[in-house]
């Protein structure tokens, strides 16, 4: 989740600081010593290492947490540049493993033997999402001492959150119940989980940097596809990531006059496009609330 930042302060807090920095560095090195098998056995498409995924998954988890709380009190630039930059090139080499591993959750044949294989691509996408996760929060921090962005780290970011939706969530060929099934895993959940929580930072994002175009209309038809998707998103757990969602097109709206004409287009489009398993009384209701959001 993002966090408010706190008044920076001076005195004895530098020493806490410093301690978090070194922390922060541990874990960073920690995560570089592990990097490099992991990521040279997903680009050679071979068997995954699933625990060495695993355990970057788990360093990659320290690691937002301690960015977060430098966050929190306008410390981020306490961190070493070549600190941030080792982090900013791992990040960016999962969410490219992350784009690599695709997943086939059709009819074919012997699917049982495939269950496993399919959670531990889940996993591996959750952990290129989680590395999204982390490039925001150093994009939101500024790290301006740090050659960060020659390519627009939103945009891959984004790329990579409708790549994962689209193969996992929102895929028309798959019936309803195989998704549901699918998504009753626990590496699934985290996977949504972290899809919720990008969301929600790319909404913050959205009034304190400015979005391209492009990516604006990477996520607008996006979210659209995601609140039209009709897999039963109430039995997948779905409800948060389809809010999160509105809620970053509703800030999109707000921040970005430009966008506003075919977000309506869209809401007006939708209508007609409504998922046949929806009940009347359920699409008068997101209807409103979604009237509801634009007016506020």
């Amino acid at each position: 989740m993002p966090v408010e930042a706190e008044p920076e302060d001076s005195g004895d807090n530098d020493c806490g600081r410093e301690a978090m920095a070194q922390i922060l560095s541990c874990s960073i090195q920690e995560a570089v010593e592990i990097e490099n098998g992991t990521l040279e056995t997903i680009s050679e498409l071979q068997a995954i290492d699933i625990d060495k995924v695993s355990l970057a998954h788990t360093v990659q988890s320290k690691i937002k947490q301690q960015l977060q709380m430098f966050l929190a009190r306008n410390s981020l630039s306490r961190v070493p540049p070549e600190d941030i930059l080792s982090l900013q090139q791992i990040c960016e080499e999962h969410l490219q493993a992350a784009r690599i591993v695709k997943i086939k959750l059709g009819d074919i044949p012997g699917e049982e033997q495939h269950v496993g294989e399919r959670i531990q691509q889940v996993m591996v996408l959750d952990c290129g999402l989680l590395s999204g996760y982390i490039c925001l929060l150093i994009r939101s921090g500024g790290c301006q001492a740090v050659p960060w962005y020659a390519r627009d780290i939103v945009q891959i970011v984004s790329d990579a959150l409708t790549t994962v939706l689209e193969t996992c969530v929102m895929p028309v060929h798959i019936p309803a119940n195989r998704l549901q099934t699918f998504a009753a895993t626990e590496p699934f959940a985290a996977l949504i989980s972290t899809c919720v929580q990008i969301l929600q930072l790319l909404a913050t994002l959205a009034s304190d940097i400015q979005f391209s175009e492009t990516v604006l209309n990477t996520l607008e038809a996006t979210i659209f596809r995601l609140l039209l998707a009709d897999n039963g998103a109430e039995k997948i757990g779905l409800n948060d990531l389809r809010t999160a969602a509105l809620d970053l097109l509703v800030q999109a709206f707000r921040h970005y006059p430009a966008q506003r004409q075919s977000i309506i287009n869209e809401i007006l489009l939708s209508r007609k496009k409504m998922p046949a398993s929806q009940g009347p009384r359920d699409s008068r209701l997101e209807q409103a609330e979604a009237s509801n959001y634009f007016r506020s």
